[in-house]
C-alpha cells in the first residue's frame, strides 16, 4: 500500500509579547517525517536577541497585569484551550504522526491525555491554596502560595503534546508567565497547539511566549538568565545535569524529568498472557521504546524463562513496521538517523555481550527505506554491566535477565543510575508490595505497565529527575511559598 499524502508543510514563526515574528536571522529547522523523509515544519532559529526579549516581555507581563491574580480567568482560558484542542484533535494527531512518528492511534491518544491534563490544571486554578497557623496570643501566620514568576519549558520531541501541556497547564493555573522552546525535532505541533492559546483574547499579551531554536541559544539562556525563576525540563540525564549547572548560579528553581532505564519484572505466578502483551506494550514498542519510562529490561523468573522469551520473540516478529498514518502499522520509526546510528552501536554491544533473539538490524525494504526503522530487537542474558543495561537507548531493543527470588529480582532491578519507573508482575500481592518498597524508583506498577493517571504525582529517583509532576504536587511545583506574620496587638 502506497504512504498517504502529507499535508501542506507548516511554516511556524516564534510568539512574544502577543506578535507572531517573522523570521530575522534567515536560519531556519526543518522537521521531517521519520517515516518518509518529506517536510513537515520550518521553523526560526531564535537568535540571543530574541530570546533575551522574550524573557523581558515575560517578566513585565507577569509584573503588570493581574493574571497572577486572576484565578478564574486562568481557569477559563484553560478550559477554553482544551476545548480549541479538542475541537481539532484529528488533524493535531496527524500532524503529530507526521511529525514525530509515532503511530495514529497513538497520536491520536496523546492528544487526548494532553486535552485532559488542561481540562485537570484549569479546575484546580481556582484552588491554589495557602494556610493559617496562631502560633501565639495576637499573632497570625499566613502561609501563601504564589507564582514562581517567570518559567522557561524545554519540550522533548518523544511526547511533545503531552510534555509540553505537563508543565505548560500547571504553570499557568499556578499564575506564571511562560516562556516555551520547543524541540528542534516537533516544533509543528507545539506551535499549532500554542496557537490555539494565544488565540484567546484573555490572554495578557507577554504571558505566553513561544520561542524556536538550538538548544545551545535558547535553552542555554532559559536556564542561566537571571529574570528566568524556573526552568521545567524533560530530557536526557545529561541535559538535565547541563541545565542544572546553569541554573545554579542563579539558584533558580528546576523541575527535571530525565531519562529511565525501567526494569519490568515477571515472577512465575504472573498472569502470563497479559506479562507478554505489556513486555511490549510497557516497552513501548510501538513508538521504537523512544520512551523515558519504557520497560527495555525485562526480569524473567527462571521459571518462565524460556516460555516467556519464545513469546515475546514470536510478538515481536509479527509487529508491522512502517508510516504512522497507514492502516495496519504496529510499530512507527525512530525520530532520525542519528538515533538509528546509535540504536545500532547498542546492538552491536548486545552481540558482543548476549544472546541475540531476534531483529538486530535497520530495516531498509521498500518504502521503510525513505525513514528511520529499525527491527524490534531483543537481546537475552545481557549482563547487568553491559552498557546495554546500564545506559538509555532510546530505541526498540529489549534486554532481558534471569532472576531467582524477591531479593535478586530488587538487586538486578537497581543496578542502575536511574530510577524513574518498575514493574512487578505476580498474583501474590504481599511478594508486590515488599518488591515495590524496595526498588529505588518514582513510580511501581503491579500488574499493569505505563498507565500514569494525571491525578496521580509522579516523579524521578537517583538521575532520573528532580521534582514532581503530575497532580495537586505538580502544580505546587510551579509555586512558592511566603509567610506573612501579623501582630494584631492587644
Amino acid at each position: 500500500m502506497g504512504l498517504p499524502i502529507l499535508r501542506a508543510m507548516i511554516t511556524c514563526s516564534n510568539y512574544i509579547n502577543g506578535k507572531w515574528i517573522p523570521l530575522s536571522n534567515g536560519e531556519t529547522i526543518e522537521s521531517t517525517n521519520p517515516a518518509t523523509g518529506e517536510v513537515v515544519c520550518t521553523a526560526p532559529t531564535a537568535s540571543l536577541d530574541e530570546v533575551q526579549e522574550a524573557i523581558t516581555t515575560a517578566r513585565m507581563a507577569f509584573e503588570s497585569t493581574t493574571w497572577a491574580e486572576d484565578s478564574e480567568t486562568r481557569a477559563r482560558v484553560l478550559y477554553r484551550w482544551a476545548q480549541a484542542m479538542r475541537d481539532k484533535i484529528d488533524e493535531l494527531a496527524r500532524l503529530l504522526t507526521d511529525e514525530n512518528g509515532k503511530i495514529l492511534a497513538d497520536a491520536k491518544g496523546e492528544m487526548g491525555r494532553a486535552i485532559g491534563i488542561v481540562e485537570y490544571y484549569a479546575g484546580l486554578a481556582q484552588n491554589v491554596m495557602g494556610k493559617t497557623a496562631i502560633s501565639a496570643p495576637n499573632y497570625y501566620s499566613f502561609v501563601l502560595r504564589e507564582p514562581m514568576g517567570v518559567v522557561g519549558i524545554i519540550v522533548p520531541w518523544n511526547f511533545p503534546a503531552v510534555l509540553m501541556v505537563r508543565a505548560v497547564a500547571p504553570a499557568l493555573a499556578a499564575g506564571n508567565a511562560i516562556i516555551v522552546k520547543p524541540a528542534s525535532y516537533t516544533p509543528g505541533i507545539n506551535y499549532a497547539m500554542i496557537k490555539m492559546l494565544t488565540d484567546l483574547e484573555e490572554v495578557p499579551h507577554g504571558i505566553v511566549n513561544f520561542v524556536a531554536g538550538k538548544g545551545s541559544i535558547v535553552g542555554a539562556e532559559l536556564a542561566k538568565h537571571p529574570e528566568i525563576d524556573m526552568v521545567a525540563l524533560t530530557g536526557s540525564s545529561e541535559t538535565g545535569k547541563s541545565v542544572m549547572k546553569a541554573a545554579a548560579e542563579t539558584l533558580k528553581k528546576v523541575s527535571l524529568e530525565l531519562g529511565g532505564k525501567s526494569p519490568n519484572i515477571i515472577f512465575g505466578d504472573a498472569d502470563f498472557d497479559k506479562a507478554v502483551r505489556y513486555a511490549l506494550k510497557g516497552a513501548w514498542m510501538s513508538f521504537g521504546c523512544q520512551v523515558c519510562y519504557s520497560g527495555t529490561r525485562i526480569l524473567l523468573d527462571n521459571k518462565v524463562h524460556d516460555k516467556f522469551v519464545e513469546a515475546l520473540k514470536t510478538q515481536a516478529e509479527s509487529m508491522k513496521l512502517g508510516y504512522g498514518a497507514n492502516p495496519g502499522v504496529d510499530m512507527g520509526p525512530v525520530i532520525s538517523q542519528n538515533q538509528v546510528d546509535i540504536c545500532m552501536d547498542f546492538i552491536d554491544v548486545g552481540n558482543k555481550d548476549a544472546k541475540l533473539v531476534t531483529g538486530g538490524f535497520q530495516v531498509e525494504e521498500g518504502d521503510l527505506s525513505k525513514g528511520f526503522f529499525v527491527a524490534p530487537t531483543v537481546f537475552d542474558d545481557v549482563p547487568v554491566e553491559s552498557r546495554l543495561s546500564q545506559e538509555e537507548v532510546f530505541g526498540p531493543v529489549l534486554s532481558i535477565f534471569r532472576f531467582e527470588g524477591v531479593e535478586e529480582a530488587a538487586e538486578i532491578a537497581n543496578n542502575t543510575l536511574f530510577g524513574l519507573a518498575a514493574a512487578v508482575w505476580t498474583t501474590d500481592i504481599n511478594k508486590a508490595l515488599k518488591l515495590a518498597r524496595r526498588i529505588k524508583a518514582g513510580t511501581v506498577w503491579i500488574n499493569t505497565y505505563g498507565r500514569l493517571p494525571y491525578q496521580a504525582e509522579m516523579g524521578g529517583h537517583k538521575e532520573s529527575g528532580v521534582g514532581i509532576q503530575y497532580g495537586e504536587e505538580g502544580l505546587n511545583e510551579f509555586t512558592q511559598l511566603k509567610h506573612v506574620g501579623i501582630d494584631i496587638g492587644d
